[in-house]
């Protein structure tokens, strides 16, 4: 199959979800450096999660990328990074998009989740009542030393999901967007074990699939990089066990095949093949309708 320059559209939205190590900030690194050299476009990472910034150091040392990292108040930092905004002077937030951005990261909704809940704790320890009872706090006092810790409650959880879910589907700037987010493992409905995008508490996981074009795992097996592209089992997990995936496949444009998984893990390749199918699809469309016309 014949590699065509890979154009991401405006209002693409792609969720890579992955234990640790698996994967994501490699495919995002790759997807960055594609764009730069292809298209001299930079793209934008809001960057919460500490552990994946190592792998963007060089990358923003010769201009692929810029990070950005959470600062000040953290539920409005979240708040304005899910609509891809950035603090400026003051109180103002102004859109990081400009001409030679061509794609946003938001690295990624589980470290945003663990921020929001963190920011609860740190009010209820405060003493500040945020979402009803059921949260508790207390002073620890040695001499002249004092620490104040706060819990959350399953309020907190709700106030948090409903953050991200908002902030997720809210209108963003016509510039391609990437979510990443761990691993949960729990159950559908139907008592099926299923595996998905952790963010926080298990109402997301099945969730957050609807809110993107295109949902990828990202897992390694045998040593090898996998990007899965399709809903699948595991062997490692169980045959009972569903892995969330979802390509969205058009329906023409069959004749451009897409595999269930990209190895080596690819994440340009994957998006490469998508955009053939979906050209294909436009074809076929184009030539019924116009048979019958």
């Amino acid at each position: 199959m014949a590699e065509q320059p890979l154009v991401l559209p405006d209002d693409l939205s792609v969720l890579l979800f992955g234990d640790t190590g698996h994967g994501k900030t490699t495919l995002i690194a790759e997807l960055a450096t594609y764009l730069k050299v292809q298209h001299k476009k930079r793209t934008v990472v809001f960057l919460a999660d500490k552990g994946s910034h190592k792998p963007f150091k060089l990358l923003e040392k010769h201009g692929v990328v810029e990070l950005h990292r959470p600062q000040g108040n953290v539920w409005l930092w979240v708040h304005h990074a899910l609509r891809g905004e950035i603090r400026t002077d003051g109180a103002k937030y102004a859109s990081v998009v400009s001409d030679d951005v061509g794609l946003i990261v938001h690295e990624g909704l589980t470290a945003y989740a663990e921020l929001l809940m963190t920011g609860l704790a740190e009010m209820s320890a405060a003493g500040t009542n945020v979402g009803g009872e059921g949260a508790w706090n207390v002073t620890l006092r040695e001499g002249q030393d004092s620490l104040k810790l706060g819990t959350s409650n399953r309020a907190h959880y709700g106030m948090v999901q409903l953050q991200i879910r908002e902030g997720i589907l809210s209108e963003k700037p016509p510039v391609p967007h990437i979510f990443t987010a761990g691993v949960r493992r729990g159950e559908s409905g139907q008592n099926t074990p299923v595996l998905g995008p952790l963010v926080v508490g298990e109402a997301l996981t099945s969730q957050l699939p609807r809110w993107v074009d295109y949902t990828f795992r990202c897992a390694m097996t045998a040593g090898k990089y996998h990007l899965h592209l399709s809903p699948h089992s595991d062997p490692q997990l169980g045959p009972r066990t569903v892995v969330l995936s979802n390509p969205r496949l058009p329906l023409q444009g069959a004749k451009v095949a897409v595999p269930p998984s990209i190895e080596p893990a690819s994440l340009v390749k994957a998006l490469q093949v998508l955009q053939q199918r979906e050209r294909a699809a436009e074809l076929e469309l184009t030539s019924q309708l116009k048979e019958k016309a």
